[in-house]
């Protein structure tokens, strides 16, 4: 009787990997396209839900052709899901593992980014409100819902500008986030231009963020940037305006954060 169970059990799993690599990849698109924002568009797919191509994947205003994925039966072993991607039109790119974990977070791994900041704003429906470019690398991203389980990223933000009321330049910045037991951080720091930039944002487990940052506009910069930072309030001794701000990041982006009990805890 084991072996009959054994056996049924061995034939279900190796049906079901059949079919996810024989399944077209149009089909399935054609079942969850509703479920893409309106700024993702995919044509010409061709291969299967394992391996595949595209002829055109449009991302807000980036147009990526002969774009191409692949399933990484590895990450299974981690208990992850992950997906190579590989899209690059010659101005912007995206190439790196991406998919999902167990808890049906987004998992990002490996990953090379470049990418106008104007298309993330679009791709996350949200006004275009700062100009630029933004390459870095990945190493590893995990996020749930608003929280984030794991973070260790590099990036290199350039040509930065505010955009409303009416442009007004920046600069270039670096941003390192990485994650602790209990804290993500992200540390900012201007790399030259109008606006003089140092500090950090901490975000908790309970999703309550703190920024703590110091600016100051550099010789040279436009009267709408110095306008803008004195509105923040009077330099100090260092010439610096200092911003310290504290709140719920869940609220921010109206979500709620999902707390992990402490290790003591038991459940009532």
């Amino acid at each position: 009787m084991k072996r009959v169970i054994k056996f049924g059990i061995f034939t279900l799993v190796a049906y079901v990997i059949f079919l996810f690599v024989t399944f077209p990849a149009a089909r399935a698109y054609h079942y969850v396209s509703d479920r893409f924002p309106p700024t993702i568009k995919l044509y010409g797919l061709k291969g299967s839900v394992w391996s595949g191509k595209a002829e055109l994947i449009i991302l807000a205003s980036q147009h990526y052709r002969n774009a191409s994925w692949k399933f990484q039966p590895k990450s299974l072993f981690s208990g992850e899901a992950l997906f190579y991607l590989d899209l690059d039109n010659g101005q912007s790119q995206i190439k790196g593992n991406v998919g999902i974990n167990i808890a049906k977070s987004l998992v990002l791994k490996d990953l090379v980014l470049q990418q106008e900041l104007v298309d993330l704003q679009a791709l996350a429906q949200t006004s275009a409100i700062v100009g630029g470019k933004i390459s870095g690398r990945v190493e590893s991203l995990v996020l749930s819902q608003v929280n984030i389980t794991e973070a260790d990223a590099h990036f290199v933000l350039r040509d930065v500008a505010l955009l409303l009321p009416r442009r007004t330049e920046w600069g270039d910045f670096k941003i390192d986030i990485e994650k602790s037991d209990t804290d993500t951080l992200a540390k900012i720091a201007d790399q030259g231009g109008p606006l003089l930039a140092k500090g950090s944002i901490t975000v908790s487990e309970s999703n309550e963020y703190n920024v703590d940052l110091s600016v100051q506009a550099a010789s040279g910069a436009s009267n709408d940037l110095i306008r803008g930072i004195d509105l923040f309030g009077r330099p100090g001794n260092d010439g610096n305006v200092h911003l310290n701000y504290k709140g719920s990041l869940s609220e921010l982006l109206g979500a709620k954060a999902v707390v992990k009990p402490a290790a003591n805890d038991k459940p009532a």
